[in-house]
């Protein structure tokens, strides 16, 4: 099972976990990913740290991190900045990324590494408001990757240059996530053979989980919907799913599964199924 939920460290994270760690505050952001990756060179990961600043200003993130001289000179970790390969303003090529990723992942393994590990300095690929939709539907297709591959990944967000409306989508997208506990009520994630919904789902929040079900990509076959960690939920949380199933299975099979009683419940009382 991928950890999930709030996060207070870097620590903790294995392979095959996917966390978004968003902040207000230089010095947390460099303990976390210092912490992240040294948890990754102690279980025999390959590390990335990937940035948009230069590799100099990225390496100076890193200056905590024990044996960096000499993980950086066995080619244990790498060093990357995005100015060379991404254009500011655009939105990300999530298959090419996607494509990268699997690459790197692979040749971890083959170079005996027991996976690997990135920890991404996000900020910069979210400045423009017209690649939010694009950006949000990277983080859930790396999501599914993840869930069943040796990978683990760290994005990291600045809270003091990103609106919360924003970050709100992208944390809801991770199992796990360090954010204020108001900025995400719920997540929808992958596991290898389920989409997982947790949390709670109300008048305020239903409007983001139709915002959100949709981008999630799905492999062909029928889906899965496992509703286990569901909370509480209103009205307008069991219409979101409602209409999501409804539009979803025009294309495609759709079947929840572990539904709480509750949601049963309250589905008897409106007269709807899911």
């Amino acid at each position: 099972m991928r950890q999930h939920g709030r996060l207070r460290t870097g620590r903790g994270l294995g392979l095959h976990d996917h966390a978004c760690w968003t902040y207000d505050d230089d010095a947390e952001f460099r303990a976390a990913i210092v912490d992240f990756l040294d948890d990754g060179a102690r279980a025999g990961n390959r590390l990335i740290y990937v940035g948009g600043d230069p590799v100099e200003k990225l390496r100076g993130d890193l200056d905590d991190l024990d044996g960096i001289d000499s993980l950086i000179g066995d080619g244990a970790l790498q060093i990357l900045s995005l100015s060379g390969v991404h254009r500011a303003g655009e939105a990300i090529d999530a298959e090419a990324q996607l494509a990268a990723y699997v690459a790197a992942t692979d040749q971890a393994v083959e170079d005996g590494y027991t996976g690997l590990r990135v920890a991404a300095a996000a900020t910069g690929l979210v400045a423009e408001p017209r690649t939010w939709a694009a950006h949000t539907r990277w983080e859930t297709l790396a999501d599914r990757y993840i869930a069943s591959r040796p990978l683990a990944a760290l994005c990291l967000y600045d809270r003091r240059e990103l609106p919360d409306a924003l970050l709100a989508d992208i944390a809801a997208v991770h199992p796990a996530s360090h954010a204020p506990p108001t900025m995400v009520p719920f997540r929808v994630y992958s596991q290898p053979d389920a989409l997982m919904l947790e949390g709670e789902v109300d008048y305020f929040s239903a409007d983001a989980l139709r915002r959100l079900l949709p981008m999630t990509p799905l492999d062909d076959g029928e889906v899965v919907l496992d509703l286990s960690g569901l909370g509480f939920v209103d009205h307008h949380g069991v219409m979101a799913l409602v209409e999501h199933a409804r539009k979803f299975r025009l294309q495609r099979t759709l079947r929840f599964e572990k539904v709480p009683y509750p949601v049963e419940r309250l589905c008897d009382v409106m007269g709807v199924s899911l």
